[in-house]
């Protein structure tokens, strides 16, 4: 009987359209709680996340750079090559989140960050707000 019960709840929310009112309501909260880990501000700006550079969010722009220092051990290896990083540009230029992306080895790649934590940027753009802007940034070492 409670089987019949729930097959007749089921059917008036079908005949009625509450069910899709009710996947529109979630469709919207989730998106709504998407966009605000998304970074745009909305929620009261407590977003924290971070764009891609394109449409309408500009690239940062670098400012002031610190050449790495090489490793001992590379230095005495004679080894040369990049290191792809991976950073975050904050709203006010500073980077930060630095992963490595393509690594280098002999101590090279912590080289390449310590430089990198240094540099300055302009930060990026969004509607004319400075926004956190991910990037990809190479650092290379050469021996002269």
């Amino acid at each position: 009987m409670a089987a019949r019960t729930l097959m007749k709840s089921w059917l008036a929310r079908f005949r009625t359209g509450a069910w899709i009112r009710n996947c529109r309501w979630r469709w919207r909260n989730w998106w709504a709680s998407c966009r605000r880990c998304s970074g745009d501000g909305s929620g009261g700006g407590t977003g924290g996340g971070e764009f891609r550079a394109g449409g309408d969010v500009s690239s940062p722009i670098l400012l002031s750079k610190v050449e790495p220092e090489y490793s001992d051990e590379a230095r005495k290896a004679k080894y040369s090559g990049t290191v792809l990083l991976s950073i975050v540009v904050d709203e006010r230029g500073i980077p930060r989140d630095i992963r490595v992306v393509r690594p280098l080895g002999l101590g090279l790649d912590e080289k390449a960050i310590e430089a990198v934590r240094h540099w300055r940027f302009r930060p990026g753009m969004k509607n004319g707000r400075p926004v956190n802007v991910r990037a990809t940034v190479e650092v290379s070492f050469r021996l002269l």
